[in-house]
């Protein structure tokens, strides 16, 4: 995988289907702010639909199916249906994978996949806040840890955090 399509140097096209389902997916985002909630369901829909159809395998294209996942939470949860945005979430983030680096993606695949999973995390866990505060904690938790790993910045973070710790005590 790449962080974005290229093929030996060339651009590679996910077609005019990818295009298409990524302006269902905005256009699913138009009707939710404008209170349309069932048009925005069926565009979110379809473009999942269409994006089930790519036969490649790509980072761009994972990265949008979670997108288009999360907008049905964020959707379900407008309506008030927080279990369905619940799953909704849970089924984007497991879309993605943990370990990009294991899974044969470049630097920039595995930097926009853990981008992409803390974007949909932050919105798990504020749903997660009205619902369930202690689970929210440990999503929190465990989606720090996952982009720490994946960007290799954990130690460096923990000792940065424990010199601005020092430095406060010595200003008092």
């Amino acid at each position: 995988w790449t962080g974005s399509p290229v093929v030996d140097g060339n651009p590679r096209d996910l077609g005019a289907g990818f295009e298409w389902a990524v302006c269902l997916n905005r256009l699913g985002l138009f009707h939710k702010l404008r209170g349309d909630f069932r048009q925005a369901r069926s565009n979110f829909e379809e473009a999942l639909d269409r994006f089930a159809r790519i036969p490649i395998e790509d980072v761009q294209l994972l990265i949008a199916k979670a997108q288009t996942r999360a907008n049905l939470g964020l959707l379900a949860w407008a309506e008030g249906n927080l279990k369905e945005a619940n799953q909704e979430f849970q089924t984007a983030i497991q879309s993605l994978p943990d370990n990009p680096q294991a899974d044969k993606c470049d630097a920039n695949g595995s930097l926009e996949l853990s981008i992409a999973r803390a974007k949909i995390g932050g919105n798990f866990v504020a749903l997660l806040m009205e619902t369930d505060p202690d689970q929210a904690e440990v999503e929190l938790r465990n989606g720090t840890a996952s982009l720490e790993e994946s960007l290799g910045v954990g130690e460096e973070l923990e000792y940065v955090s424990t010199l601005g710790q020092r430095s406060t005590v010595l200003d008092k």
